[in-house]
């Protein structure tokens, strides 16, 4: 089992990361290994609600399904899912930190079958792609959210 939380503090209100962070359709700006992401079911923004997301990862097209397990407005966001040989769990929590927020990204991660041979190796390209990610988010909110108020 792999699992790594990370913070970061984002100069943006928390009601502006939670509103752009849970249109999972904003994703594309700030994940390098994401190709696209599709409500399964039509509906969003509501646990039990469903994704479907194509990501590029080491040279492989995958395709994977999750669902919302949390969402509670500015608070807290949720999901898990599973991709060929890995199981997955992440998180987002938002915390107001006077005109700030204090963003907490949990992951965890369990590899299935023959995948557990190459665990090293997975946990590595996960850390690094999470570390890249999350930089990249922060500049997104920071730099090129637009302000809708």
């Amino acid at each position: 089992m792999f699992r790594e939380q990370r913070t970061v503090i984002v100069d943006r209100p928390v009601h502006e990361v939670f509103e752009y962070m849970s249109d999972f359709s904003n994703d594309q700006h700030w994940r390098g290994e994401l190709i696209e992401i599709v409500p399964v079911d039509g509906e969003s923004e509501r646990v039990g609600a469903s994704y479907r997301q194509r990501v590029q990862w080491e040279g492989r097209e995958l395709e994977t399904d999750f669902r919302l397990t949390t969402f509670e407005p500015d608070r807290c966001i949720a999901f898990e899912g599973e991709a060929p040989g890995v199981r997955a769990r992440a998180s987002y929590r938002f915390e107001p930190v006077g005109a700030t927020t204090r963003l907490h990204v949990t992951a965890e991660f369990e590899t299935l079958g023959p995948m557990k041979v190459v665990e090293p190796f997975v946990w590595g390209l996960l850390r690094r792609q999470g570390e890249s990610d999350l930089h990249a988010l922060k500049k997104v909110l920071e730099e090129h959210l637009v302000h809708t108020a």
